[in-house]
């Protein structure tokens, strides 16, 4: 394989640099045959003063990081000479790790809970809150298309939704990101008719799994055919398809194989820090991040073609397809928004500092703005999605193209900064003109990072999870394995390619790395602040940790030798290093993650939910988040809240249902649930006793209006029916 693309070049003969003058310039540029302009094979047939003028010409030429990386490596590593065999290759190895992905997810879900051997309503309830609400749309959309209904029958029940918000009716798909489950349940449904025509036997396994007393025996399946099964592998396979992506971008971006090789490797020796998807994979994120990230591999595609020969139909059909993945990673996650916005700050530093033109810059933005709009066209015209931060800094962003272009780097870099004021100026303009606050608990969150002070409920919820505090360990975690320091180096060296080189037209052909290391510098930064959005930035370390070994990269850093053969040598030792430092600790990673063994058992709660599912199917229930999410999904019962916090009116009904965790009275809750109609509230012993700092606590964000905590005071032993509530149910959790 080439350790780059531009090695070829020096090779070859046939092959120059075009004139200082030209239109474009190309650090590879192929002269046809029969070109006046061609260089002569034998140099006693060049006239000197041209050969000496060219010369000259090249010499006044701004060095890209491409011509460093071909004068420090002549002579390529491993060249492989044919362009379809390193595609073959390429393909290959993306396939490979789609499915080994796959596969390896699967096996660490089966030892962490013994899933295979779970019954049915023990894998729902094994998706703890948002994640079963999530999964429960996909089994009520397969329950409703095995009964017979049709597209639009299931349609018009999930736009009016009378399971979440009790006694109201929601639109939950222009609510809830659930597009995925509906489509997975008619790939399901197609998956088993296709396999039921063609007589073909099930692929699936059944036993009988004997419980502990009192839980009677219950026959369990798994295999494709089993709903659970084939919803979680194909989001697996969707995870696979992230790998995919990471190597592709390497390879594109430094047509280098050993990059794009080392790409698995080190995705595998950091593992747990890249995904979560072994252990939640009906979060949100998990089906995003590969759209997503095969959005950034089809930008820095689009990057060189606007600026190529190629048709307008070739440059139209490429923006295309980025308006699709656009729109599906939309469509997916709700935090997508705020993605598509360090992307766009991403892509007009990357134009602000020289290495992008205006018309890309316009064309690339108006596709993003396209996806936008017909998501929210497809939302039914929701309100969040036009008065987001990335519409903000898309305007934000046409209003800067409409300055004259900064010259010096101090200017560049205040025009960066006076981009974010605007576009934060902007979203809250479009804030007041369409009379929305469902993201303003995202501010919120980012205020209290820095204020140490929970400013709210809503923000108390999310601030004193683990999942929303700041990174800590993931950095020594990410270190011992090498990921982060090479990351930073490879980093680094593109970076300094912004501040060093000369800032003019011939530059652009290093768009791609550039955006690249803006939107990972993007990614760590919210890494930084919220740990739980680590899954952005460890993918992002994975690809500039592989570009290390390409001399587009390392091509300054060795800068400083003139023998080439040590030049190549110590490349070579570089790569050996990168992947002996990473297996030092990235091995013992990989054993440990296999060997560990475990079972999901929560008897409580199956009892508990038993008794519901027993109950009255009318009944409404509330209660914490979590709980409720699973009470609806196992059930089928009404509840009056649920997790998906996305929602200014949700939120007021979350903090006025929680007073059961606060300082109040039996007639204070009782009104509390009665306003919602609910018949059933449920109390857990964990969530009321649960050993957290008083500023964590809910009872903290409420007035002490009563000497004792209600939750407590039902959840003792000695607690009794009164006029306002009655005992229904009891156990040792709930």
């Amino acid at each position: 394989c080439n350790v780059g693309l531009v090695t070829m070049a020096a090779t070859n003969p046939s092959v120059r640099k075009r004139k200082a003058g030209s239109k474009y310039q190309s650090a590879k540029t192929s002269m046809p045959s029969n070109s006046p302009a061609q260089t002569p094979t034998n140099a006693s047939q060049t006239p000197l003063k041209g050969r000496q003028r060219e010369q000259s010409n090249q010499e006044q030429q701004p060095q890209t990081t491409a011509d460093v990386g071909r004068r420090l490596f002549p002579k390529p590593i491993l060249n492989i000479h044919s362009t379809r065999l390193r595609d073959v290759y390429i393909a290959v190895l993306c396939l490979v790790c789609i499915l080994a992905e796959a596969v390896f997810l699967e096996t660490q879900l089966e030892n962490d809970r013994f899933f295979s051997h779970l019954t049915t309503q023990e894998r729902e309830a094994s998706l703890w809150s948002e994640q079963a609400m999530y999964y429960s749309f996909y089994k009520r959309a397969v329950l409703a298309y095995e009964h017979g209904y049709n597209d639009d029958q299931v349609e018009h029940h999930f736009r009016n939704d009378p399971l979440w918000e009790h006694p109201e009716t929601i639109d939950s798909l222009t609510r809830f990101n659930v597009d995925l489950e509906l489509k997975l349940a008619k790939l399901f449904i197609f998956f088993k008719r296709t396999w039921q025509y063609f007589d073909w036997p099930l692929s699936m396994s059944c036993f009988t799994i004997n419980r502990a007393p009192p839980l009677p025996p219950e026959e369990s399946c798994f295999g494709w055919h089993v709903p659970e099964y084939f919803y979680i592998r194909m989001v697996y396979l969707a995870c696979g398809c992230m790998i995919a992506a990471l190597i592709m971008i390497t390879y594109r971006t430094t047509n280098s194989i050993i990059a794009a090789s080392l790409v698995p490797l080190l995705a595998a020796f950091n593992h747990g820090e890249m995904t979560r998807a072994m252990w939640t994979p009906a979060l949100r994120e998990v089906t995003a991040l590969p759209l997503l990230f095969w959005q950034h591999y089809q930008l820095i595609v689009i990057l060189p073609l606007l600026r190529s020969s190629q048709s307008g139909l070739d440059k139209a059909a490429s923006c295309l397809v980025l308006s699709v993945l656009t729109t599906m990673a939309l469509l997916s996650w709700q935090f997508t928004p705020f993605v598509l916005f360090t992307q766009q700050a991403a892509l007009l530093a990357t134009y602000t500092f020289g290495f992008m033109t205006k018309r890309q810059l316009l064309t690339v933005t108006s596709a993003l703005l396209v996806a936008m709009l017909t998501t929210w066209h497809y939302k039914l015209y929701h309100p969040s999605l036009i008065a987001n931060l990335f519409v903000a800094s898309a305007l934000a962003t046409t209003a800067m193209l409409s300055l004259t272009a900064p010259r010096t780097f101090i200017i560049r870099t205040f025009s960066c900064l006076l981009f974010l004021a605007t576009t934060v100026a902007v979203k809250f303009g479009l804030d007041r003109l369409v009379s929305t606050t469902d993201d303003s608990h995202v501010f919120a969150i980012l205020f209290t990072k820095f204020t140490k002070q929970a400013s709210n409920f809503d923000v108390q919820l999310y601030v004193c999870s683990p999942e929303f505090d700041f990174m800590r360990q993931e950095y020594t975690t990410l270190s011992e394995t090498g990921l982060l320091p090479a990351a930073i180096v490879s980093l680094a060296a593109v970076l300094g390619v912004v501040v060093t080189t000369q800032f003019a037209r011939a530059q652009t052909g290093n768009a791609a790395a550039v955006y690249l290391a803006f939107q990972a510098s993007a990614y760590i930064c919210l890494a930084a602040l919220i740990m739980r959005l680590k899954c952005l930035m460890t993918p992002m370390l994975v690809v500039f940790a592989a570009m290390l070994v390409s001399p587009r990269v390392v091509g300054p850093l060795f800068g400083w030798l003139k023998s080439s053969h040590t030049k190549l040598a110590l490349h070579s030792l570089l790569i050996l290093g990168m992947v002996l430092g990473s297996a030092w600790q990235g091995v013992p990673n990989l054993q440990q993650t296999l060997s560990t063994t475990g079972e999901w058992n929560n008897p409580d709660l199956i009892q508990m939910l038993n008794f519901i599912q027993n109950s009255s199917p009318s009944a409404v229930y509330a209660g914490p988040m979590p709980l409720t999410a699973i009470i609806a999904t196992t059930t089928n019962r009404s509840v009056v809240n649920h997790p998906h916090y996305e929602n200014t009116q949700l939120r007021l009904r979350t903090k006025q249902l929680y007073q059961f965790s606060a300082y109040r009275s039996d007639a204070q809750v009782h009104n509390a649930v009665a306003a919602y109609k609910a018949d059933h509230l449920v109390l857990v012993q964990s969530s009321c006793f649960h050993p957290a700092p008083e500023e964590c606590k809910v009872r903290s964000q409420y007035s002490k209006d009563y000497p004792t905590v209600f939750c407590e005071r039902w959840l003792r032993p000695q607690a009794k029916s009164n006029q306002m509530f009655q005992i229904a149910y009891r156990s040792d959790q709930y």
